[in-house]
């Protein structure tokens, strides 16, 4: 790998040098760079609680905006009240973001969707770096459904001293309303060394959205493009110039259009605006991959991969594959605007970008750049997590709005439960489809024969780890999995029967019941994704006379278990299926201390989310972040670190003998926790232990970004964050270069 010096200030080079030389190895060069660099980003920029009123007051009469003082005495006077309604489930992510409801509006620019967010690593405790992290997670546990009122006396004490040195509140934020104040705080922010932090949803489980001493820019009031940006591309068009860029790149990728959607916009606004633009058109017309949950912002989703096992992820690709364009503020001032600009076929694969072009916006016009590496950018910011600029929008391709089919499944509407059944049904239809085909050949009765299920009847259906069996896209294809299911359980025995104990079977009389109550399923249709999306039967406090908001997640305390969401590769889970189950069988008891463990909880560990798909080899344009862990998983699971990872990782992902030291990543990024750490830097085959400190498991244990991306494409992005944000200005919890 090449240094690129040109990127690095003198003081890091000087720095390197003299390391280099008192070092013991002349080798240690290149680290020595890497060190001094970040010990001159952290002593560089200054806190922005430095800056004087005088100076402020600068940026002040050049934004839209007045510049708002945060601290910790406003957090506690704006944001606590949510996290006092009872039960969890009336609790809206809706007033923890910016809204402009009538009934109760929400102003405040740092309330976070998770109470303990707003604290260093998620964690109030200001001994939290002497605490090992099995302590947090009981304190994690027993916050999860709780109120506030009904914390311990202590744990409220550490929340109510505003002087908690966990405390992670920015110093000063600012609503921008357009390009303009974004380019302007940039502009101040690099004058007077100040460092930002950006804001959409708060819908992260790092907190990666806050920091101290920071200019946190909240975006949430900026310029609206969806409503008024649905553009269907015209195949005939002659393309003349880069405005025509992303219907150019849709066509080639054989889409439809596109929608622009605002750095502040979330996706229940956007699945509204093209629901409503396809009342318009009177049909269902178009739809865009994005998240479950209304409230999460475009953005951080498409930085972190983008998962969503309910919205045509597995068919069309990861939040990242669905971008064609992307306008930003960069570090040193530029509003730029870049995406693909050449390209090539390949067969099975979206076609292959090779260039990336961009403009910059001076004076009003957009014309030609200073020399900015924009493949390098495009690539970051899709999979690469945040912390490369300010995204003022994304240009997303659109697909056809299919007809919804989620198949519901009652595990114990006839007698046995159907737990340890689903679990193999899941694995094969979602990642071994022929499997059924194949299977005839051991079944006598023509009757129970299954029908075929494609790779693309597959792709149609996701997963997750809800009461919900399989959520799928288009007319017939919940109907299909529900009928594949029915031919799975009547050749269960004959199947997988006999590996699990003398109770595995299925009687005659079990498997009549089971007939009689339709195979324990029922199927509810949704005309499109975004009615599917509406949450049933919650009332919208905010007006209860007005339709149920998309999709309201409950805030809760914390969200910061010890849970690890471990990818579990698709090729060996579906050769080792049976293996892996049985081992949990008999491991989680032990770990549980009980008896016995149902397979319903094994369900909810291994197979907890269902996003992941053999479509998304196929899906990258070659120049994306993310991982091919997650390129090539089967499901990212609930792991126990202890139990499935000390039994099978180097199973998974080999050693460090067979991956010649590089370490590959395997955590998915979406909803991956504080204290997630990778295994024993010194045994792979060994999980990070959980009793022990922060300090010593950053020691002895990858980190979560090298769990995440591996060694190699880790450094890669390091170096890119180098290039494009040379002083580290903006910053967030666990992003590269906030490792």
């Amino acid at each position: 790998m090449k240094i690129h010096l040109f990127a690095f200030p003198a003081a890091v080079l000087s720095s390197a040098i003299t390391g280099a030389l008192s070092a013991d190895e002349p080798s240690s060069f290149k680290e020595q760079v890497k060190h001094a660099y970040l010990r001159y980003v952290a002593t560089s920029s200054k806190d922005a609680s430095s800056v004087t009123n005088e100076q402020w007051e600068e940026l002040d009469s050049m934004v839209s905006e007045p510049i708002i003082d945060t601290s910790p005495e406003t957090f506690l006077a704006d944001c606590i009240e949510e996290f006092n309604i009872m039960p969890v489930e009336a609790r809206s992510n809706w007033q923890l973001i910016v809204n402009d409801f009538p009934s109760i509006p929400q102003e405040s620019a740092i309330c976070m969707e998770s109470l303990y967010h707003i604290f260093k690593d998620n964690n109030p405790n200001p001994d939290a770096t002497t605490q090992d992290e099995q302590v947090r997670n009981d304190l994690y546990l027993a916050s999860l459904n709780a109120a506030y009122d009904d914390l311990p006396d202590e744990v409220q004490g550490w929340i109510q001293d505003t002087s908690n040195p966990r405390y992670n509140v920015p110093t000063k934020a600012l609503f921008p309303r357009d390009a303009d104040d974004v380019v302007a705080s940039v502009k101040f922010a690099k004058k007077y060394g100040v460092k930002i932090s950006i804001k959409n949803s708060g819908h992260s489980f790092t907190g990666s959205s806050t920091r101290k001493g920071t200019l946190l820019l909240n975006m949430r009031k900026f310029e609206r493009y969806a409503a008024k940006s649905i553009t269907e591309c015209d195949p005939n068009l002659a393309f003349e110039d880069f405005a025509d860029q992303p219907c150019r790149l849709a066509i080639a990728r054989g889409k439809l259009g596109y929608i622009r959607v605002g750095g502040g916009e979330n996706w229940g606004e956007t699945y509204k605006a093209l629901d409503e633009y396809n009342d318009k058109v009177g049909e269902d017309k178009f739809f865009v991959i994005g998240g479950e949950a209304a409230t999460v912002s475009p953005f951080g989703w498409t930085m972190q991969t983008g998962l969503g096992a309910q919205t045509g992820v597995r068919q069309y690709g990861f939040g990242a594959d669905q971008v064609l364009q992307v306008e930003m503020v960069l570090a040193d001032g530029n509003h730029v605007l870049f995406g693909p600009s050449e390209w090539t076929k390949v067969e099975g694969k979206v076609p292959q970008t090779t260039a990336v072009k961009g403009v910059c916006k001076i004076r009003n016009e957009w014309t030609e750049c200073p020399e900015i590496p924009f493949a390098d950018i495009w690539r970051a910011v899709r999979g690469g997590g945040g912390g490369w600029g300010v995204v003022l929008s994304f240009y997303l391709q659109l697909h056809p709005d299919l007809s919804k089919e989620n198949v519901e499944l009652d595990y114990d509407c006839a007698g046995p439960n159907l737990s340890l059944q689903r679990i193999f049904f899941l694995v094969k239809y979602l990642h071994d489809p022929t499997y059924f085909e194949e299977a005839n050949a051991l079944i006598h009765n023509p009757d129970n024969k299954f029908d075929p299920v494609t790779v693309e009847d597959s792709n149609k259906c996701g997963a997750n780890a809800g009461t919900l069996f399989f959520e799928c896209n288009g007319a017939g294809a919940g109907l299909q999995a529900e009928k594949t299911w029915a031919q799975f359980l009547r050749n269960w025995n004959v199947l997988y029967a006999g590996h699990f104990g003398e109770d595995d079977y299925f009687t005659d009389d079990q498997l009549e019941s089971l007939a009689a109550h339709g195979y324990c399923t029922s199927i509810v249709k949704y005309r499109s994704q975004y009615q599917a999306l509406m949450t049933p039967g919650v009332v919208n406090r905010f007006d209860p006379e007005g339709p149920n908001l998309p999709n309201i997640a409950a805030p809760k305390l914390g969200a910061a278990g010890l849970l690890e969401n471990g990818i579990i590769p698709r090729k060996w889970l579906v050769e080792n299926d049976i293996a892996l189950v049985k081992m949990l069988l008999q491991m989680l008891p032990q770990m549980f201390g009980v008896t016995s463990i149902a397979a319903d909880t094994i369900r909810n560990i291994i197979l907890y989310y269902g996003s992941f798909g053999v479509a998304h080899e196929g899906t990258s344009d070659g120049m994306d972040a993310v991982s091919a862990a997650q390129r090539k998983a089967g499901f990212w699971a609930n792991m126990f670190p202890k139990v499935l990872h000390d039994a099978f990782f180097t199973d998974m992902y080999g050693t460090e003998e067979d991956n010649d030291g590089l370490f590959p990543g395997y955590i998915s990024p979406n909803h991956s926790t504080v204290v997630v750490r990778g295994p024993l830097k010194d045994d792979w085959g060994a999980a990070c232990p959980s009793d022990e400190t922060v300090a010593w498991r950053n020691e002895h244990c990858f980190s979560l970004q090298e769990a995440i991306f591996g060694t190699t494409l880790l450094k890669e992005l390091e170096l890119i964050k180098e290039k494009v944000d040379p002083d580290g200005m903006f910053t967030c919890a666990y992003c590269i270069g906030d490792n």
